[in-house]
């Protein structure tokens, strides 16, 4: 069973209230100022989760194939509008991505590195399949921030939460599993505080 199956039915209830409404308004405007997705553009969605993202980014014009582990949280993404045909839903391992070298323009990755065994691994592959000179976003829960404190204590508290045994990344952590220096990542912060019992 994939980590995220058991909270498929109620994982996009946080953003239906007021402050997953503002967290995910904020997220979504960092996401189209750094992947800036054109039409008819062939982008990943990695981690896709329930597809809001990958939704979004179909929306714009682009086509849009997402990726997940979770059957559970894939079958919500198609209960959406995936069946549409606009976004391919496609159950994978993340480290062992289907597609050749250079395939897509962009990548997403919206906090899906906090989840994962083998952040490297995983990371190599998405920058395989991006072409030279395209974008893979990576969104993550910042490890010092005060969403991080929140999802560490709720784990604490709830050994079968979804966020026992998350990582929460630091800049520093990221580019060093990255390999990269500082110059080739682009980063944008936001701070959306206090985490109030989202």
């Amino acid at each position: 069973m994939a980590r995220f199956d058991p909270v498929a039915d109620r994982y996009d209830a946080f953003c239906a209230t007021p402050l997953g409404s503002f967290v995910e308004a904020v997220e979504r405007q960092m996401v189209a100022e750094l992947l800036d997705p054109h039409p008819g553009e062939r982008v990943v969605d990695l981690g896709c989760g329930t597809g809001t993202y990958a939704l979004w980014m179909a929306d714009a014009g682009c086509a849009v194939v997402g990726v997940d582990e979770s059957e559970a949280m894939l079958a919500k993404a198609r209960s959406k509008r995936m069946s549409s045909g606009r976004v391919e839903g496609v159950r994978g391992d993340l480290t062992h991505l289907p597609w050749a070298s250079a395939s897509f323009d962009a990548g997403l990755m919206q906090v899906t590195l906090e989840f994962v065994d083998h952040p490297e691994a995983i990371l190599i592959e998405a920058m395989r399949i991006i072409k030279p000179g395209g974008r893979l976003i990576l969104g993550l829960i910042h490890g010092t921030g005060p969403w991080a404190r929140h999802y560490r204590t709720r784990a604490q508290a709830d050994p079968t939460s979804v966020y026992h045994g998350a990582h929460f990344w630091t800049l520093a952590e990221l580019t060093s599993v990255m390999a990269m220096e500082p110059s080739q990542i682009r980063d944008r912060f936001a701070v959306i505080a206090p985490a109030m019992n989202p």
